[in-house]
C-alpha cells in the first residue's frame, strides 16, 4: 500500500473516532435553539449509523490490499489480529476484575464498588467466567 492511500486511511479511521467520541459523550440537553437540537441529532444519532460499517470496510480493504489471500497469509493475518485484539481484551478484563475485587473487598472502597455491580464473593465460577468474557451481558469491564 502506498503512502498517499495509508494517510487517506489514517485520516478517514481519525474522523470515525471522532464520531464515536462525540457519540458516547452526547450531552442530554441541547438548548432551545433548533440550529443546536439539530447539530446535536446529527453528530449523535444520524452519522454514527455509519462508523461501524465503515471501520469493517475499511478493515476488509485492508485484509485484502495485497489482491490476493492465500491461506498462508490468511493463517499471518488472523493470528496478528488475535495478538492485537484478544490479548489486549483479555488484560484489560483481568486488571478491571482485580480492581473489581479489590474495591469490594478494602471496607473503604466498598461503597463505591457495591450496590449497581454484581458482588463478586458470591459469584460462581462459572459466572465470574461470564463476566469476565460478558457472554450474558456486559463484561466486567463494561
Amino acid at each position: 500500500m502506498n503512502k498517499e492511500v495509508s494517510d487517506r486511511i489514517a485520516v478517514v479511521r481519525l474522523l470515525l473516532i471522532g464520531e464515536i467520541v462525540l457519540t458516547h459523550t452526547r450531552p442530554e440537553y441541547a438548548g432551545h435553539y433548533p440550529i443546536t437540537s439539530f447539530v446535536q441529532n446529527m453528530l449523535s444519532n444520524q452519522l454514527p449509523i455509519s462508523t461501524l460499517p465503515l471501520f469493517f470496510l475499511i478493515s476488509g480493504l485492508l485484509l485484502f490490499h495485497e489482491g490476493y489471500l492465500t491461506f498462508d497469509l490468511y493463517q499471518t493475518k488472523v493470528r496478528k489480529r488475535l495478538r492485537t485484539l484478544i490479548v489486549p481484551y483479555i488484560v484489560w478484563n483481568l486488571i478491571a476484575l482485580f480492581v473489581q475485587i479489590v474495591g469490594q473487598l478494602v471496607p473503604f472502597t466498598q461503597p463505591f464498588f457495591s450496590g449497581r455491580t454484581m458482588e463478586i464473593d458470591h459469584l460462581r465460577p462459572i459466572e465470574l467466567f461470564d463476566a469476565f468474557l460478558g457472554f450474558h451481558g456486559s463484561p466486567i469491564n463494561g
